[in-house]
């Protein structure tokens, strides 16, 4: 299992350990142990970014998701 977790925003402070810790554990109990996951935390302005360029949508979002 792999998880690359990166924080790009300074808005809420994120405690990385924990959410890779739950991460994990979400991974374990799904029975997904060669899965590889990565999470990426942003601000509003890289989100919308993201998601126009994306899913051509020009506005900010709360997840993308991508297989």
């Amino acid at each position: 299992m792999k998880i690359w977790i990166r924080n790009r925003q300074k808005h809420i402070p994120l405690d990385l350990r924990k959410i890779r810790r739950a991460a994990q554990r979400i991974l374990t109990e799904l029975g997904c142990l060669e899965a590889e996951l990565s999470l990426l935390f942003v601000n509003d302005r890289e989100i919308q970014t993201l998601n126009r360029k994306y899913l051509h949508r020009d506005k900010p979002t709360n997840v993308l998701a991508f297989p």
